[in-house]
């Protein structure tokens, strides 16, 4: 296993590679990642040779009938996570305001979001499963 500091380097590389690739996805409406989401106060805490992270959150297009076809077709563990080994998913919407998701929506928040915690795997072969995910039916 990596030491901590070149492990955090490999999941902010791998976490901006995959929502670079998510952002170009047809498949793909909306990704939040803080370097293009808040990203004055990202750049405000970040160090000069720091990253973004390995959270990435997206939402799927035509979600309200996809996002769950998405969510079950990824191949990777399942739960919320700020930093495994490996890539975690979860329904964030759905975990954190599951009793309030009309208010949630009512913030600018859909409860059909999917965030991945990106892990220390290959990212291409990270990303083979999430366009499979994406591209599922």
């Amino acid at each position: 296993m990596p030491c901590f500091p070149e492990r955090m380097r490999q999941h902010n590389r791998h976490g901006l590679l995959i929502a670079e690739r998510l952002r170009r996805h047809a498949h793909v409406e909306r990704v939040w990642y803080p370097k293009w989401e808040y990203c004055e106060a990202s750049e405000a805490v970040r160090r000069r040779d720091g990253g973004y992270g390995s959270l990435v959150t997206f939402l799927p297009t035509h979600a309200e009938k996809r996002a769950a076809i998405v969510y079950d077709n990824l191949a990777v563990c399942k739960g919320p996570s700020l930093g495994t080994l490996f890539t975690l998913a979860c329904p964030f919407t759905l975990l954190a305001h599951y009793s309030e998701l009309d208010w949630a929506e009512s913030c600018g928040v859909s409860r059909y979001l999917i965030r991945i915690s990106v892990g220390l795997e290959d990212p291409d072969d990270l990303w083979r499963q999430l366009d499979a995910a994406l591209i599922a039916t």
